[in-house]
């Protein structure tokens, strides 16, 4: 319930967020009706949205874009 409210405070915040959505003819999916949140990208979300002010352990990826290499890493060391 916690990645599910993550994933829902994103799309309040207008984020893109794309899903992976299993083939339903692989035997290896999990069976109708088992509680599964697949892989997720949220791409570009704010640094408010609580996805991104959060530690993850799960199937969510925030994906931030950037135009420099150094603008990336100075992203990373101030947070």
């Amino acid at each position: 319930s916690r990645l599910y409210a993550w994933l829902d405070d994103a799309r309040a915040r207008g984020v893109t967020i794309r899903q992976h959505q299993p083939d339903p003819d692989d035997r290896s999916a999990p069976p109708p009706g088992t509680e599964l949140l697949p892989p997720t990208v949220l791409i570009d979300p704010p640094d408010e949205a609580t996805v991104m002010r959060e530690e993850i352990f799960g199937p969510l990826l925030p994906v931030k874009s950037y135009d420099s290499v150094e603008e990336a890493m100075a992203y990373v060391l101030a947070r």
